[in-house]
Parts: structure tokens; C-alpha cells; sequence
């Protein structure tokens, strides 16, 4: 089994980060997607120019807000950055000043960020702005208040906000109540006759 990762030389600032996120902490302003740790089971494709990576086989995505779980993830860099010369393939994905533009997750998505769980098919990455986009024949969003189902979410993973597009089910979370589902059908229903009431009279 190979193993590949990205930006190993920011592991450890990394983890010292993950390691305080518990700590409620305001968001470093412009905050984006470069210091990541990804790990995958079958190898890295890269193209000539480094202008983007894919990652095969059970891929983990670690960054300081957020955790993603994907079978395939695409990455695209820009290929010039402020202004300057265009990046060669000598500068390779570990290059700290590589900046992402996009980010494609592909197949059983799992996404952690900001007490909100999210399950899709796929999850679209744009760094200019910093939403996710979940797609999938059940999208599932789980957070602190509710569960809701759709098949079309966008997050935005900065503020920790998002909506539901298309055909939505929301179940909210009520403290010191069940909320299974009471059906008022059945063969519980069918005896209208409290168990302890008096016989009635006997035909004659």
C-alpha cells in the first residue's frame, strides 16, 4: 500500500493547530486551504506544470478547520499568483507559496467543520470565497440543532454557514424528548376500547 501527503513540512504546526481547535477561537482573518495534510492509499497523479493533483484510494484531508474523507480528490492551483511569473513544474505541489483554487472530493464524502457533518456523493471547493458545495442522491447535514436532507447543500466553511437547495427535510433536535416517529396507524389503533374499562353487557 503506498501512502502519499502533501506539505509535510507544515505537519507540525498542523497538529499543534488541531490540538488548540477545541479552544473557541475567531477565525485567523484570511484564512484558506494551503497548510494541508493528505493522505491517500493509491498514489498521486500530477500534471506536468503542477497545476493540479489527484489523489486515489481512501483519501484524508486535514487542515486546521476542517476534516474530509473522499475515495477521489482532485486539486487545482492557480498558475500565476500576484502577479507573478507563472509557476513551473519545478515548484511541485509541497511548494508552501502554491495557492489552491479548487478543490474537487469525489465518492462517499465525508466532511467535518465546525460542529456540522456533512455526508454527499461529491463537494466542490472554491477558495476565492471559501463555499463548499455537496451534491449526491442524499445529502446529509448534521449540526448542534438539526439534521437535514436534501440533495444539494452549500457550506461556507469560514463562517460556518449554509442552505439547502431543491427538496429539503429538516429534523430539528428537541432536548428531553424523543424524537422517533409516533405512527398514529397500526394494530395499536385498531381496538378503540381502554384496556381497563368494565365488560360490557352480554348479548342475549
Amino acid at each position: 500500500m503506498r501512502t502519499a501527503s502533501l506539505f509535510l513540512p507544515l505537519l507540525m504546526p498542523l497538529l499543534t493547530a488541531l490540538n488548540v481547535a477545541a479552544q473557541p477561537a475567531a477565525p485567523p482573518a484570511g484564512s484558506g486551504t494551503n497548510n494541508l495534510f493528505i493522505i491517500c492509499t493509491n498514489g498521486v497523479d500530477v500534471s506536468a506544470d503542477s497545476a493540479f493533483g489527484v489523489f486515489h484510494g481512501e483519501v484524508r484531508v486535514l487542515d486546521p478547520q476542517m476534516y474530509m474523507e473522499c475515495e477521489l480528490l482532485t486539486i487545482r492551483f492557480q498558475t500565476n499568483s500576484g502577479g507573478g511569473a507563472p509557476k513551473t513544474a519545478d515548484a511541485g505541489l509541497t511548494s508552501a507559496d502554491r495557492r489552491i483554487e479548487t478543490i474537487v472530493a469525489d465518492t462517499n464524502v465525508l466532511i467535518m467543520a465546525r460542529n456540522t457533518t456533512i455526508l454527499g456523493d461529491q463537494a466542490v471547493y472554491t477558495a476565492s470565497n471559501e463555499v463548499m458545495v455537496i451534491t449526491g442522491t442524499l445529502v446529509i447535514m448534521e449540526n448542534d440543532k438539526s439534521y437535514t436532507y436534501g440533495t444539494n447543500f452549500v457550506f461556507n466553511r469560514k463562517t460556518g454557514t449554509g442552505f439547502a437547495v431543491g427538496p429539503t427535510v429538516v429534523e430539528v433536535k428537541v432536548e428531553g424528548t424523543n424524537n422517533a416517529f409516533k405512527p398514529t396507524f397500526g394494530p395499536a389503533r385498531r381496538n378503540s376500547t381502554p384496556t381497563n374499562a368494565p365488560p360490557g353487557p352480554k348479548p342475549k
